[in-house]
């Protein structure tokens, strides 16, 4: 059985959860990887870039994608605008969060403007990525649904 996380509202089983990593450099994506593995995710695919990434989507169909910005030859805006734009609306609005070392007031205006779900600046700790993943659930009724097990304090 995964990993129990309590939230203030709920628990959730974190091994239901398909996360997708995408970031061109392979020490980062291993790293993202083992913290969302720590957390206890149940899945975890990864991709170099944003044209793999695209592909790894289409075949895994992540719950949430974590996305570097700068990329080549597909960056993270691109491929955000590409799953936007897909005809399922669930596969649409698939969470994205972008992932960068630009700390600037850019990469947040872009995260906004591209419809992403947030963003995380380089170098981010386990902890701040888990706050990031509990509002995403908790801003999603279908997410929370799958991964809640209990209102917190019932059965504990």
């Amino acid at each position: 059985m995964g990993r129990r996380v309590h939230t203030d509202m709920r628990e959730y089983d974190y091994a239901k959860l398909q996360a997708l990593v995408i970031d061109d450099d392979p020490f980062f994506l291993r790293l993202l990887t083992q913290m969302l593995e720590q957390i206890g995710l149940g899945r975890v695919n990864q991709a170099r870039e944003g044209s793999q990434g695209l592909a790894e989507f289409d075949l895994m169909l992540p719950d949430v994608v974590f996305c570097d910005i700068h990329m080549q030859p597909i960056d993270g805006m691109a491929f955000l605008g590409s799953v936007r734009q897909m005809s399922d609306p669930m596969l649409a609005a698939t969470p994205i969060v972008f992932v960068t070392a630009d700390a600037t007031l850019g990469a947040g205006g872009a995260a906004r403007k591209y419809s992403a779900n947030g963003y995380l600046v380089k170098p981010f700790s386990q902890v701040q990525l888990k706050n990031r993943l509990d509002a995403i659930i908790a801003r999603s009724p279908e997410l929370s649904r799958l991964l809640s097990i209990s209102p917190a304090g019932v059965g504990s």
